[in-house]
């Protein structure tokens, strides 16, 4: 991954969890608003797009593992 990408993947969801803090403390009534949240949504799924090469390996052997003990194409995935 270049640095842009682990720079914005954490910075994206940073600045969502700061969104979403200023606006609870702000006017907790309008954090629910619809052009209040997706904004906020956006950026945390903006974030875990630009991460999700890092995480696809490991998730994937970690759902993957219990189908190791079968035989067949249960257990043809190899890391």
């Amino acid at each position: 991954m270049t640095a842009g990408c682990w720079i914005a993947g954490g910075g994206l969801p940073a600045t969502a969890v700061i969104s979403m803090a200023v606006n609870a403390a702000g006017d907790p009534d309008g954090a629910t608003n619809n052009k209040t949240f997706m904004p906020v949504v956006m950026l945390l799924i903006a974030g875990v797009g630009l991460l999700a090469p890092v995480f696809v390996r490991p998730v994937t052997a970690l759902l993957a593992a219990p189908l190791a003990r079968f035989r067949g194409a249960g257990a043809v995935w190899r890391s």
